[in-house]
């Protein structure tokens, strides 16, 4: 934790993969960004994958992500979020041609 909230001062980016691990991120944090006087600034991409296939299955979760912490509680811009479903064993990433380069997309952005 130490180390991302470093990362989240240092650099204008901040990417984190899976919900579970997004959670856990929320709960951590939810102290640190409601805190009048920590300031975050820069720009922020989630990217949610899941094993389901599909990708709008888990979107009313992804918008209140969005909306809660970081619309609500950063300065973080919000520069894109990405679902991307089917996504459950090693390697099923690398055949999902069209995330990938909907991926490097939100890359570019910052």
């Amino acid at each position: 934790m130490v180390l991302l909230f470093t990362f989240m001062i240092l650099y204008d980016i901040i990417l984190i993969v899976n919900t579970a691990q997004l959670k856990t991120i929320i709960d951590r944090f939810y102290s640190i960004f409601n805190n009048p006087n920590k300031k975050f600034s820069g720009k922020v991409a989630l990217i949610f994958t899941h094993a389901y296939p599909g990708d709008d299955f888990y979107r009313p979760y992804i918008d209140l992500v969005i909306k809660q912490p970081f619309e609500m509680n950063t300065e973080l811009e919000m520069v894109d979020c990405l679902e991307v479903g089917g996504v459950k064993f090693i390697g099923d990433a690398d055949n999902a041609e069209d995330a990938l380069k909907k991926a490097y997309g939100i890359g570019l952005k910052f």
